[in-house]
């Protein structure tokens, strides 16, 4: 009898890709702002973190202004990611991309999607499939990781296993969490019963 396919399913900005570093190097380029005037979030809201955003409608206009601007091709990699993501693979697991990218009307799905897919190619990041939803619990995956709050909280209040990729603005949440990749794997192994 063939043991059932694992599957893990793995947020993108934030938890693959450096989305709040790319961003901000953008509108220090493209509107000026000075670096210092936009540190790390400390909330999920850019409204409420400092950055100079009156309210979050006008941060999401500037955020789809730079994925026009091709953003989502422009994250660093977050380190590890890449190795472990392929050393999961080897091992049997099914890697699930899971966005909520496609999030705006007035973002074309076709930059969106070829955009995300390009950056996961270019950086060598293995994956089986990319889903894009807002509610990552309809998935039925063994495990997941991502970074955001609401999606963390989401997942677990659906009895999904969730490990939080570790930032300031989910500072809140309890673990399982993770600071980097390494331990991303090492949470991944043990979870999956793939540590032996």
């Amino acid at each position: 009898m063939t043991a059932p396919v694992k599957a893990i399913g793995v947020d993108v900005d934030d938890t693959l890709g450096a989305y709040w570093t790319a961003f901000r190097a953008w509108r220090h380029r493209v509107h000026n702002v000075p670096l210092e005037q936009m540190p790390a979030p400390a909330r999920w809201s850019l409204a409420e973190s400092g950055w100079g955003f009156a309210h979050d409608g006008e941060y999401f206009d500037a955020h789809c202004q730079a994925v026009e601007d091709g953003l989502l091709r422009d994250l660093p990699p977050l380190p590890g990611a890449r190795e472990a993501l392929r050393d999961l693979r080897e091992r049997g697991v099914q890697i699930v991309i899971v966005t909520h990218r496609l999030c705006a009307d007035r973002l074309s799905p076709g930059q969106v999607l070829a955009d995300t897919a390009a950056w996961l190619e270019e950086h060598d990041l293995a994956f089986d499939q990319i889903c894009f939803l807002d509610d990552k619990s309809r998935l039925n995956l063994d495990l997941f990781f991502d970074d955001a709050p609401h999606n963390i909280a989401a997942l677990r209040a659906a009895g999904r296993r969730a490990v939080c990729m570790d930032a300031p603005y989910n500072a809140g949440l309890p673990g399982p969490r993770a600071r980097s990749w390494d331990e991303c794997h090492r949470l991944a192994l043990k979870a999956l019963e793939l540590d032996a």
